[in-house]
């Protein structure tokens, strides 16, 4: 359910809760173990977000903020009461979340498709409204992610319900839809998988010839139909031009200038969240950061940005500015370690689950919605910190 109906998602997490605390009670079971270092940095930080709120101004704020962030401390617990996930078990999960995020592709084309006739604009059938509740990058993170997992499969001839056809039909309409979905964030996740595609093929002793090219194809396929769709071929254009701007505090008539795009807004995001960390070390508190942000936006003349009331769009300087660098420590420790054990016990799917979360992070504030911070929860309560192969 977690790509596929996402307001199903918190009142599934209140059974699964219930659940694992009635049979940890009845059985008596609770660890923790070397292997729960990740988990145990995800609950420090939760502490982080209640001791920023001795020091809150917005306390408001801050409490509806606690309560999005409680997957920081519920899968931790959840984890410390559960016994480890099998091997089958993680498998199983991951063809299961395979199955939402190619359940959710029809959903979102045919409402994309209704919309656009009755409203006579195509524009729905690209970037966040083609995403329906879904935000463009959450959604194409969750298509890599599925793309990764079909291709590991499809390396080991494990083919959705054993039709070859329909396995690669689906690996494709996977790419075809991230770049429908005309993130560039969501770019990069696709390259990103099927890289670590390349991997897999190789390393279950596929053909070198036959591993390259899928990748090869995949790869010609995501950047094509990126750059002609018309969305998203806009989005890369204006991008790119953003980049190779010139950078400048003024316009030719003596003002500050004012970034619209989203390339340029984040620059100024970024600019304003470095400042506010370096004023602040130990961070402006919990539910503070985005009114404070505001304040940054409005000094530097980006009267759009502080309209819009944007966050940091970088996780780290979003924990930086309102829990300091403890919190920033403590985020790059976790996913660091997570990933090495993931290494060390040779589990890609999650080594891969890192890297895609790792890279959001750096262009959203990916952690602070539910439908980040409740993928990230999951899969470190599945296995990304435990790295338990039996």
């Amino acid at each position: 359910m977690i790509p596929f109906a996402k307001k199903m998602v918190p009142g599934l997490l209140v059974l699964l809760a219930l659940f694992i605390i009635l049979r940890g009670v009845k059985s008596r079971h609770f660890k923790i173990s070397k292997n729960d270092v990740p988990l145990i940095l995800s609950a420090c930080i939760f502490i982080l977000h209640l001791v920023g709120m001795l020091y809150s101004e917005h306390p408001e704020n801050g409490w509806a903020e606690i309560g999005i962030k409680s997957s920081y401390i519920l899968f931790p617990i959840l984890a410390f009461m559960s016994p480890d996930f099998t091997k089958t078990q993680k498998e199983k999960t991951m063809l299961w979340f395979v199955y939402g995020c190619l359940a959710f592709i029809p959903i979102a084309i045919g409402y994309g498709f209704y919309r656009s006739i009755t409203l006579n604009d195509f524009g729905y059938l690209s970037y966040q409204d083609l995403g329906i509740y879904f935000h463009p990058s959450y959604a194409a993170t969750y298509q890599a992610f599925a793309l990764f997992i079909l291709l590991q499969h499809a390396s080991l001839k494990q083919f959705l319900f054993n039709k070859k056809w329909l396995h690669y039909t689906a690996t494709f309409l996977s790419v075809l839809f991230i770049s429908m979905l005309a993130s560039k964030a969501g770019l990069i996740a696709a390259f990103m998988s099927i890289v670590a595609g390349i991997f897999i093929f190789i390393k279950n002793k596929q053909p070198k010839l036959l591993s390259f090219g899928i990748a090869t194809l995949l790869a010609i396929f995501s950047l094509s139909t990126f750059k002609l769709l018309p969305g998203a071929g806009a989005r890369l254009k204006s991008a790119v031009i953003d980049v190779e701007a010139p950078k400048t505090n003024n316009n030719e008539g003596g003002e500050k200038s004012v970034a619209y795009s989203s390339t340029a807004l984040r620059l100024v995001t970024w600019n304003a969240s470095w400042q506010l960390i370096k004023s602040n070390p130990l961070g402006v508190g919990t539910g503070d950061t985005t009114p404070e942000l505001v304040k940054r936006y409005k000094v530097m003349g980006e009267t759009y940005a502080a309209e819009k009331n944007l966050n940091a769009h970088n996780q780290f300087l979003q924990m930086g500015a309102e829990h300091g660098w403890p919190a920033m420590i403590m985020i790059v420790a976790l996913l660091v370690i997570a990933a090495f054990r993931s290494v060390q016990n040779k589990q890609w799917v999650f080594v891969l689950i890192l890297s895609l979360i790792g890279m959001n992070m750096l262009f959203e504030s990916f952690l602070e919605v539910q439908a980040g911070i409740v993928f990230f929860g999951f899969f470190l309560f599945v296995g990304a910190g435990r790295c338990n192969n039996s």
